[in-house]
């Protein structure tokens, strides 16, 4: 019975999409010429289905929506489609009305205010049969995992690929699963949004109480906090992370091409402003996100900075461990040309020419990985340059770090970037271009270079490479500037945040 309940509610919104739209273009029709009964009809039965539980804020969303449709057709002299589409709008108008009669006379406050302890992370951006660990996805697993130390039930909204990457990462997940397929390419970002809409009536049967934790500002990880928030307002606290606002000028975002950034700007900004309208807690994860995000209009008293931090006595008893360092530098990123890529392979070609046995060792995934380990064959660097792919096991991870002498990040974008953190605590000095979002957090605690400069780039980690006493002072600064950034009292804080707006 529970599952028959979940395909009819599956059903009932693209068929009363579909009447809603066959009512206006076929109106002779016996069907669609009564689409105003049958739009009621599906309405009331969906409330039937939902066992009377359903916030009259989704019928008053959707009336919204068709009076500017309304108004939309009006200004084009379209009179029978905008008449038409202000009656539907009425028509939802007396169905919430109603909704709000049957709960107020069958339901007792008890039934709607019930809050569990369970947080339900939405992680759309997960892709691929092995996936790559992204800060964004570094972050939200610390965070599950110290929740859970808490109390909290973990739930994930995500593609297949996303629960095998908290389960590879050591956190345990009730999961939603939005797809099985393990395409990794930048058009699986279009149809996971489009899933993301045809989910939405199960996923308001399996989670109706606790908070939702869009893991990105981007539309297809707020929607569902956003939905779950209208049909839930007094069981559902909303929280969004907000990690980087790209250049509206999105032609200008360097290393990416045009159309890719047209859609990522598009969808990041959406998301932002439908989070900022409607979350209970807005977190960027740097001032300078804050300060961007403040420039556009979309900072409100739900606002909070918030940090990212590493898990400080594992690294320390990793160090323990592992002493010999066995190769000169290591890079952990996505293997995207904006993660610098490419820059990486050429800066340490310009090494290679002072330090002919130079070791790099390139942790990660990303769907530039083929043509990069393309240009390190063409450039014969086979003997210098090691792809690992990704590595899941925590300690693994850390034994790279800790035997490579230096870490590496030419990267074109970045807000906090955790991995940073983490080569700090790990003992091994940090290399990067000179990013406003990185100075910020970090300080003169790791080494800048000019942004796009791969030969200055080289000719620094030649030089820290060869200066004992430099190399020495820039461990300890960075051991001790982490100190800072531990995930217990980060994780402790955020949460506090989220339960308190409630």
């Amino acid at each position: 019975m529970h599952k028959l309940r979940s395909y009819l509610l599956t059903l009932l919104l693209p068929l009363s999409i579909l009447i809603l739209l066959g009512g206006a273009r076929f109106k002779y029709n016996f069907v669609f010429s009564r689409s105003y009964e049958i739009i009621f009809v599906l309405s009331l039965l969906y409330i039937f289905l939902k066992k009377f539980r359903v916030s009259s804020n989704l019928f008053f969303l959707f009336a919204l929506v068709l009076l500017l449709l309304s108004t939309f057709f009006f200004v084009l002299n379209k009179d029978t489609y905008s008449i038409y589409y202000a009656s539907v709008a009425l028509v939802y108008l007396m169905t919430g009305a109603l909704n709000t009669f049957i709960r107020t006379i069958f339901l007792t406050s008890d039934d709607e205010t019930g809050y569990e302890k369970k947080v339900l992370f939405v992680a759309n951006a997960i892709v691929g049969a092995d996936p790559g660990v992204s800060g964004g996805e570094s972050r939200f697993i610390e965070l599950g995992k110290q929740w859970q130390k808490a109390g909290y039930e973990v739930h994930l909204l995500a593609a297949e690929s996303g629960v095998k990457l908290c389960k590879k990462m050591g956190m345990d997940v009730f999961p939603h699963v939005l797809s099985k397929s393990d395409k990794d390419n930048r058009f699986e970002f279009i149809i996971r949004t489009l899933q993301v809409f045809l989910y939405l009536p199960k996923l308001s049967e399996e989670y109706q109480s606790g908070i939702v934790y869009s893991t990105s500002e981007q539309f297809y990880d707020v929607l569902p906090g956003i939905f779950l928030k209208i049909m839930y307002p007094r069981t559902i606290a909303f929280a969004s992370a907000v990690h980087w606002l790209p250049p509206i000028l999105f032609w200008k975002r360097k290393s990416s091409m045009w159309y890719n950034s047209l859609l990522f700007m598009l969808s990041e900004r959406a998301g932002l402003i439908l989070a900022y309208l409607s979350a209970d807690a807005l977190f960027p994860v740097s001032k300078s996100t804050y300060d961007d995000m403040k420039k556009e209009g979309l900072v409100n008293k739900n606002t909070v900075i918030v940090k990212c931090g590493v898990n400080l006595d594992e690294i320390t008893e990793f160090r323990s461990k592992y002493i010999k360092k066995e190769n000169h530098g290591v890079f952990m990123k996505r293997i995207q040309a904006v993660k610098g890529i490419f820059d990486l392979i050429e800066i340490w070609e310009h090494v290679v020419k002072e330090i002919d046995n130079a070791q790099l060792v390139v942790i990660g995934a990303g769907i530039d990985e083929n043509q990069a380990k393309g240009m390190v064959n063409s450039k014969n660097l086979q003997s210098n340059i090691h792809f690992t792919g990704v590595i899941y096991d925590v300690e693994e991870k850390f034994k790279h770090i800790i035997q490579s002498k230096l870490f590496i990040l030419p990267s074109y974008e970045e807000n906090w970037a955790i991995v940073i953190g983490e080569a700090m605590a790990a003992g091994v000095p940090v290399l990067c271009y000179d990013l406003k979002e990185l100075r910020e957090v970090w300080q003169d605690s790791v080494i800048f270079v000019p942004v796009g400069n791969k030969e200055e780039f080289a000719l620094r980690i030649v030089d820290l490479l060869s200066n004992g006493e430099l190399y020495e002072k820039t461990v300890d600064k960075g051991l001790e500037y982490i100190k800072q950034y531990d995930w217990t009292s980060i994780a402790r804080d955020e949460l506090n945040i989220v339960t308190s707006g409630r």
